[in-house]
């Protein structure tokens, strides 16, 4: 059974936030789907620990780290244990993009969400869309942002890069374009709640 609240759960209950819109960069940036790592999350913590966590979906299809800074309090106020972040895809989609400087704006935006007490943040790297053309160009943009974003160290943010086990493992995921497939959505989610129910 899928708990996925709206709003924090009770005191008992860890909660976990997601915001952003997808980790698939594609040149022509389709909309993400909202709650889709979100739903499968909740299941898995769900399954793994019942009644212990709640996932609230703040997803919304085209978020970018502009259209997310207005609703940054509003994630803090429902003072999660965990914010799981996924930005930046749409704006790597942009050739003219620096990957490196992406990910210092990333994970700035992810440190504000991460204040507050007792609180982790999970920013998500990207994964490279399957393309016709410019593959090589658009894989080595994404390995640059996903290098950057790991070696930026801040207390209580986790960088997790999805391309990690390969060429073949990053591919896998990915269907229509800019879409992750469902074995990709769970394959993400298992190394999220992982880190979620590790102890600290």
């Amino acid at each position: 059974m899928m708990l996925f609240l709206t709003t924090a759960a009770a005191q008992d209950t860890r909660v976990v936030v997601t915001v952003g819109d997808g980790i698939v960069v594609a040149p022509a940036a389709q909309e993400a789907l909202p709650g889709g790592i979100a739903a499968v999350l909740g299941d898995c913590l769900e399954e793994r620990a019942p009644k212990k966590f709640s996932v609230v979906d703040r997803n919304a299809p085209g978020e970018t780290l502009v259209s997310v800074q207005p609703k940054v309090d509003a994630v803090t106020a429902l003072a999660p244990g965990w914010v799981v972040v996924t930005l930046g895809a749409r704006e790597l989609a942009d050739p003219a993009t620096d990957p490196a400087t992406l990910a210092t704006d990333v994970v700035a935006v992810a440190t504000r969400l991460g204040a507050g007490p007792q609180r982790t943040v999970l920013v998500l790297g990207l994964l490279p869309a399957a393309v016709e053309a410019d593959q090589q160009a658009l894989d080595a943009r994404v390995g640059a942002y996903n290098t950057k974003l790991t070696s930026l160290a801040v207390p209580g943010l986790v960088a997790l890069d999805p391309t990690a086990r390969g060429r073949k493992a990053a591919k896998e995921p990915q269907v229509d374009g800019g879409r992750l497939s469902a074995a990709g959505q769970a394959r993400v989610a298992a190394a999220i709640y992982e880190l979620v129910l590790s102890p600290p």
